[in-house]
């Protein structure tokens, strides 16, 4: 039997994988381990070279505190862009900056902790660009949280 080709679908989940693996702070080779796969393989699966297989969806689903349906919506495949991963690294950059001690690195942390479980309680990413009003300024309510955060180049 012959191995079916990648498609799009296989590249955006790739993607979408090596968005989530980064946001946990996880390497390719922590993936791999759990996979019991070479990270060489896990990298071949982001690129979308190789097709993921169907039993390792719900490993990564778990290991990526997700689940499977929301790891394949295709909807929200085709949502996911490269672009969010430079996003992602620009922000841990900053983030980097912060000393460990500062307050203002602890106002960030509970803001995005907060940000993050408002998007798995509604598990709609679309809800979370509601949460950005006009000013920049990241606002955020539920489970008794109630956070605010705004971007020092919106501050005056």
């Amino acid at each position: 039997m012959a191995a079916r080709l990648v498609g799009q679908a296989d590249v955006m989940l790739g993607h979408k994988i090596k968005r989530l693996r980064r946001l946990h702070g996880l390497s390719q080779s922590d993936v791999a381990d759990v996979l019991e796969i070479t990270f060489q393989q896990v990298q071949k699966y982001e690129r979308g070279v190789n097709r993921i297989p169907a039993a390792a969806i719900p490993v990564l689903a778990r290991l990526l505190n997700t689940t499977a349906n929301h790891l394949l919506d295709a909807d929200d495949l085709r949502r996911t862009h490269v672009a969010d991963d430079r996003e992602v690294i620009a922000l841990q950059a900053a983030l980097s900056t912060l000393p460990a001690d500062s307050p203002a690195r602890q106002q960030y942390l509970k803001a995005v902790a907060a940000l993050a479980a408002a998007i798995r309680a509604t598990g709609d990413d679309q809800q979370a660009l509601n949460m950005v009003d006009k000013t920049g300024r990241v606002s955020v309510s539920g489970a008794g949280t109630t956070s605010s955060v705004m971007p020092q180049s919106a501050r005056s």
